[in-house]
Parts: structure tokens; sequence; C-alpha cells
């Protein structure tokens, strides 16, 4: 079979000009093209990451590749020594329209493909030194490699927003409340807690926490309101989605439910009846 690889770096590029040459081309010559193979990639990206990659899996020994020239297979030279190394060894014959290379069967093209294959190995070799010459002198230098053992990389998340859990546990949130508002797993954000000694933040006197109960019953009073807090309930919503819907924490919902008994009594029933309807369906 006969390819065509077409393949420019960006979109704001075209590929009819190389196109055209190689339609030209095998016009002039009395070749026809059984594939054309067309990508906007940067020749930077390793074969594998391109269709040239797919192209170079499925030829065979007497294809033709076609292009316009050598750069287009690849961007570094070790990169296109290596793709042309692997045709040549499996008989796969590469032309080029600007270059007007014909690598084939001929002892030219064996020449050519011995001495792009002990390039490559030999680039190779020379990176794989560079390598370990690079990690010997990080290592002599004291440097530790690698990933530090022990990563807090999920807790390091939640410190550029350390500002915000303080407020929430002085405003008295529990870490499951935490959680909710800031869309962070409940063990995260008590490791966090714990590592940077938070947690004193949320402690508070039996003083506190009936000031905090005051301040929260008055806060959802004024925003809710005995009819729409009827109204919610009676819709089947917990403390916690009924305090997501008015912007607040399900504690201060609770709060004002348990601090009316009209509301309490009204809730107690709603959900008791649930349950046992819960429980009859699963008998």
């Amino acid at each position: 079979m006969t390819y065509g690889y077409v393949r420019v770096s960006t979109d704001k590029q075209r590929v009819d000009n190389q196109e055209y040459e190689i339609t030209r081309f095998c016009t002039k010559n009395k070749i026809s093209i059984d594939e054309w193979i067309k990508e906007i990639v940067s020749g930077t990206k390793t074969p594998d990451k391109r269709k040239l990659g797919n192209l170079l899996n499925k030829v065979k020994t007497g294809d033709l590749i076609i292009c316009s020239e050598l750069s287009r297979l690849g961007r570094s030279l070790f990169m296109i020594m290596s793709i042309l190394n692997n045709l040549m060894s499996i008989g796969v014959k590469v032309w080029t329209i600007k270059d007007n290379y014909r690598l084939g069967d001929d002892i030219q093209s064996k020449v050519l493909a011995f001495a792009f294959g002990l390039s490559a190995e030999i680039e190779r070799n020379l990176i794989a030194q560079r390598v370990k010459e690079a990690i010997a002198l990080k290592k002599a230098e004291g440097i530790i490699l690698g990933r530090p053992r022990g990563s807090k990389s999920l807790t390091l998340k939640l410190t550029p927003r350390i500002k915000e859990v303080k407020s929430l546990l002085r405003q008295g949130h529990s870490y499951s409340e935490m959680e909710r508002i800031m869309h962070i797993s409940r063990n995260t954000i008590t490791k966090f807690c714990v590592e940077n000694n938070l947690a004193q933040y949320g402690a508070y006197t039996k003083k506190d926490k009936r000031a905090l109960s005051k301040q929260q019953l008055k806060k959802a009073q004024e925003e809710i309101g005995f009819a729409k807090m009827k109204k919610e309930i009676n819709s089947g919503l917990s403390y916690d989605q009924i305090g997501e819907r008015y912007k607040m924490s399900g504690a201060s919902v609770r709060t004002y439910v348990q601090s009316n008994a009209v509301l309490f009594e009204l809730y107690k029933n709603y959900h008791t009846k649930v349950r046992i309807k819960h429980n009859g369906a699963r008998k």
C-alpha cells in the first residue's frame, strides 16, 4: 500500500500545500495514494501520541510512505532516525518530495538504515548517561529525590483556605458540615485541623455554646420564619437540606426547630412516618 503522510504543528497552518505537493508528485510518477494520514500536532510529540504511531504499527514489507520532507516525521534528528530505522528494518520505503530521499531496499538505504540505527543507539546511551550523572550529582549535594515520604498533598490543598477553616470552626460547624460547605472530604478536613492545631478554634465553653445557640436561633427566625419552616418540614427536607437552601448550618435549623414545640412535633411526626413506611417497604 502507498500512504501519504501530512502533518502541521498548529491549526493556524494548513495541510493543503503538502497534500498538493504529494499529489502532483504521484500524478507525475503514476502513483496512486491508497490512504492519507493527516494530522495537526507538534512534531515534538512521540509517534505513539500521534496518528503516525498507528501508521507505523500497521505498515508491512513493500509499503511506501510519501511525505513532503523528513521533518514531517519528527522535530528532532533522534526521533526521525529512530522512525526511519524501524521502517527500513521491516522493508518499508520512505520517499520525500523536497529532500528527494528514496529510502528503500537498495544498498544505499541499508547503509543509511545502519547509520540511523547506530546514531539512535549512541544518542540513547548518551541521554541515559546524562541522567545518571545528574542523579548522582543531586544525591552528592544531599538533595532528596522523589516524592517526600508521607506526603501531605491532600491537606496542603487546604493551606490557602486556613482562614476559612478557622472561621467555620469559630461558627460552631462540625467537620461533616464543613465537608458540605467546602466540598472537601471530612477526613481531609479533620487531618488538616489536627496537623495545624486548629481544633482549639472549635472548642467552646458552655457559655460560648449558649451564646452561639442564641445567635443561630435568631438568624434562623429572621431568615426563614415560622411559615417557611413549616412548609420546608412538610416537604420532607432534613435540617441540613433546609440549611443549604437558606445558606446556614444544619445546626442553626435544628436549634430553631427544637426551640418551637409546634415545629419540632411536626418534624418528628413526619420523619417517624417516613421511617415506618421505609421499614415496611424493606420487610
